[in-house]
C-alpha cells in the first residue's frame, strides 16, 4: 500500500492525456550535471487524499487506466476543481517485481467531502519530498527517472525513505506541444 513503499523508485514511462494546474511552487534551482536539465525542490507536502484507478501490470501501459479515471471522474465533477492534481503512484521497483504483478495508481486529488463515486480511495502520506521538473514529451520519462536518481539523488546528498514515487502532470496535454510539457517526478527523501 501507500506506507509500504520502495526504497528506489522506478524508471517510468506514461503516456496518458490527462493533466493538472497547481501553482505555487517557487524557489527552484537548476541542477545541470550532465543529461537532462532539471529543476530540483525540496517539498513538504501535507496528506493528499485520492481517487483514481488501479492498475497492475507494466507501468507504460497504465494510459488506460488514465482513460478510465478521466470517465468516472468527469462527471462527478473532480477533473475541473482549480486545485486538482493528476497524479500516477507506483508502488513497486520493476527491478525486483515481476512486470505483470507492478502496482499503480493513475489518480487525481480530492477533498475529504468530495464523493468519488466508484473510484479507489488512497492517501498520499505527508512528508518530504525531492521534486524533479522534467520538460519534454512523456516519452522521456524513464531517462528522466534515471537521471533523477542515478545523479540528482545520488549525487545530491539525499536520504531516500520509504514510501512511493509518484509524478505529477502539470501541463494542459490539449494544448502543450508534447515537447514543452512538464512533468514533476517525485521521490520521499528523509
Amino acid at each position: 500500500g501507500f506506507r509500504s513503499g520502495l526504497r528506489e523508485c522506478p524508471g517510468i514511462q506514461t503516456r496518458n492525456g490527462l493533466h493538472f494546474y497547481e501553482g505555487g511552487f517557487t524557489k527552484f534551482r537548476l541542477v545541470d550535471r550532465g543529461g537532462i536539465p532539471m529543476k530540483l525542490e525540496v517539498i513538504d507536502m501535507p496528506a493528499k487524499r485520492l481517487a483514481g484507478v488501479r492498475h497492475i501490470g507494466p507501468y507504460h501501459e497504465i494510459g488506460a487506466a488514465f482513460g478510465e479515471l478521466g470517465q468516472k471522474a468527469g462527471p462527478l465533477g473532480l477533473i475541473r476543481k482549480p486545485k486538482t492534481m493528476m497524479i500516477g503512484v507506483y508502488f513497486d521497483d520493476p527491478a525486483t517485481t515481476p512486470v505483470n504483478e507492478l502496482q499503480s495508481i493513475a489518480a487525481i486529488t480530492v477533498e475529504e467531502s468530495d464523493n468519488i463515486g466508484d473510484l479507489a480511495e488512497a492517501e498520499l502520506p505527508p512528508g518530504k519530498y525531492l521534486q524533479g521538473e522534467f520538460v519534454g514529451h512523456y516519452s522521456g520519462l524513464g531517462e528522466a527517472w534515471d537521471q533523477f536518481y542515478g545523479k540528482q539523488i545520488a549525487e545530491g546528498g539525499y536520504t531516500l525513505r520509504d514510501g512511493a514515487c509518484f509524478e505529477v502532470y502539470v501541463s494542459d496535454h490539449d494544448s502543450t506541444p508534447p515537447d514543452e510539457l512538464v512533468t514533476h517526478l517525485y521521490a520521499p527523501i528523509a
